[in-house]
């Protein structure tokens, strides 16, 4: 689950879901596109619980 922080300050202002098949070890997504001072990160979720993600960049 990518996020986005519109402002650049780490606050998540959107985000979209999108699933990853088994086995895969690597993933993209178009969120992160065109950021223009904006920053993103990427989530591993599971029913809804975040296990685990990136920094901000």
């Amino acid at each position: 689950m990518p996020e986005r922080s519109d402002n650049g300050t780490g606050r998540a202002d959107g985000w979209v879901s999108e699933t990853v098949d088994s086995g895969v070890t690597y993933a993209y997504t178009k969120i992160g596109n065109n950021l223009g001072g904006r920053v993103s990160r990427a989530l591993l979720a599971c029913d809804g619980h975040a296990l685990t993600g990136t920094a901000w960049y």
